[in-house]
């Protein structure tokens, strides 16, 4: 859907394109849950692989560059659903144990990533992306906005980066690098 949407930015005379984004969407819409749920995971599987961090933003790119040239709403309204079904703590009971790592849940994590360190990792990266741009889309709200400061915002790392500490800079990217070949 990202790379549809972005093609048909470009060349609007793709109709062909354009109809199977809209089979794809119509999918997505048909797959959706009462409570907004509409990824292509089980809603206990959120904690799991790189559900919550690359699949969720992806989707939300897609769904928000379907909007964009398609002018369908039902693609804003998926997004907006998804992200509140994501955000809802009533709706996804792991959100807590997303950040910071000391809040991990040792049997919410499979063994392969260790019990203290869930997807810490992949949310820096890519959780800000779906929250920040539904945040910025014509359906955006506050809750995106704190949501992004209260998983996502590194206190620690922003301290060094207001200090000038240059080591916020490279020892952050060496860490990442570490536990990405290491682990």
């Amino acid at each position: 859907m990202m790379g549809a949407g972005g093609h048909l930015r470009w060349l609007e005379d793709q109709n062909e394109l354009r109809r199977r984004l809209d089979v794809v969407l119509e999918g997505i819409e048909n797959a959706t849950t009462a409570a907004g749920f509409a990824a292509a995971f089980a809603e206990n599987e959120t904690m799991y692989r790189e559900n919550p961090d690359y699949v969720l933003s992806w989707l939300t790119h897609g769904l928000l560059e379907t909007e964009v040239v398609q002018s369908d709403k039902r693609a804003l309204t998926i997004a907006r659903n998804m992200i509140d079904w994501f955000n809802d703590l009533s709706k996804n009971t792991l959100l807590p144990e997303f950040m910071p790592p000391d809040r991990t849940l040792e049997v919410d994590v499979p063994p392969i990533f260790g019990a203290n360190t869930g997807h810490q990792i992949y949310l820096i990266s890519q959780g800000i992306i779906h929250h920040s741009r539904m945040a910025t889309s014509d359906v955006g709200r506050q809750r995106d906005v704190d949501v992004i400061a209260q998983l996502y915002q590194e206190d620690e790392w922003l301290k060094q980066l207001i200090e000038k500490d240059e080591k916020g800079i490279w020892m952050k990217r060496c860490v990442f690098l570490a536990f990405y070949f290491f682990f």
